[in-house]
């Protein structure tokens, strides 16, 4: 294992700090204390229905302070959230674990359980003894993985407008599968981007918002920090099982060690490299040109159609259909 981290920590030096020189205006970026990895995992454990351990664990939740953003989730230490699931005959407890909180603390909340270092097996040995000394027999590795965060906290320079770059991911070309989630209230929208599928979640975020709605953090100051969270949902999580039969600890370091890679990767993937042009730079463009005004009413027609559509098919029946004349062409790629 210490060979495959030193090997994974000489490879990702380079995503630790970068500049961008964009207008005259030098934007520094940077990974936050140099964490990439893990930040929340999910577990899940089914219950006996019958028997002590059941009875047990009720007066365990019962005791644990009320989770502020869901009443029926408590508490039970610094860093683990649990409640209760499925039907009285099939009861599963849900469990969500922050191991840089459990192993550090409330203090521990903006970090990261990253791939350099033994953050994930103090956590394995506080949530094991916390259940032992209750005696309940969940251990870490009798859980079921149901989902795992993999973050990078990206520390911008204080002019960067966070809230407008999330807002042009908003409007960005994505993965077809991917559906963009939306909060009720629109100002905490604003602050967020999020699209999952069924296997994966992006969620891309203002973390000095965020942790400025918290009233214990009121008058605390924070840098400009982006956090950018890819979520491993059950379908991909079995996979991975199936691929790597391991127990749960082992898989989860495995996950820690990769991360700076499988994020890249699957940004990549979901959101693609290429270029992006704003429709009202092309709309702009448009009106500006030389073309008589019927072909730019025509041409303002079709970016609108175009910027709707969801694929070419869809962007070739919606014009045909309003009566515009569309000559087809094939490529590739």
């Amino acid at each position: 294992m210490n060979d495959r981290l030193h090997e994974m920590q000489r490879k990702n030096t380079h995503v630790t700090n970068y500049q961008i020189n964009r207008n005259a205006s030098l934007l520094e970026c940077s990974v936050f204390e140099n964490e990439i990895g893990i930040h929340t995992i999910e577990f899940h454990y089914g219950v006996p229905a019958q028997g002590n351990e059941l009875f047990l664990i009720w007066n365990v939740l019962k005791s644990g302070e009320r989770y502020p953003k869901r009443f029926s989730m408590a508490c039970l230490i610094p860093g683990l959230f649990a409640e209760m699931l499925g039907h009285e005959y099939y009861p599963v407890l849900k469990m969500l674990v922050n191991p840089r909180v459990m192993a550090n603390g409330r203090d521990g909340y903006l970090g990261i359980t990253s791939y350099d270092a033994d953050t994930l097996q103090q956590c394995r040995t506080i949530f094991d003894r916390f259940w032992q000394q209750k005696g309940i027999g969940i251990r870490m590795n009798t859980c079921t993985i149901a989902r795992v965060d993999l973050c990078v906290n990206l520390e911008l320079s204080e002019w960067f407008p966070i809230p407008q770059y999330l807002n042009l991911l908003k409007r960005s070309p994505r993965k077809k599968s991917f559906i963009l989630q939306h909060y009720d209230d629109a100002v905490m929208d604003g602050h967020q981007f999020k699209i999952v599928n069924q296997n994966w979640g992006l969620s891309v975020y203002d973390k000095r918002f965020e942790q400025k709605q918290y009233p214990v953090n009121q008058g605390k100051e924070y840098p400009n920090i982006m956090r950018v969270e890819l979520q491993l949902y059950h379908a991909t999580i079995r996979k991975m099982e199936k691929d790597f039969p391991v127990a749960n600890f082992e898989m989860l370091w495995e996950l820690m060690v990769q991360s700076p890679a499988l994020i890249g990767k699957k940004i990549r993937e979901i959101l693609g490299c290429e270029h992006y042009v704003s429709q009202e730079k092309i709309r702009a463009c448009i009106e500006q040109s030389s073309y008589q005004t019927k072909t730019k009413n025509q041409l303002l027609k079709m970016q609108k159609f175009l910027y709707q559509a969801d694929d070419f098919k869809q962007f070739a029946d919606q014009l045909c259909g309003s009566g515009q004349k569309l000559i087809y062409r094939s490529w590739s790629g």
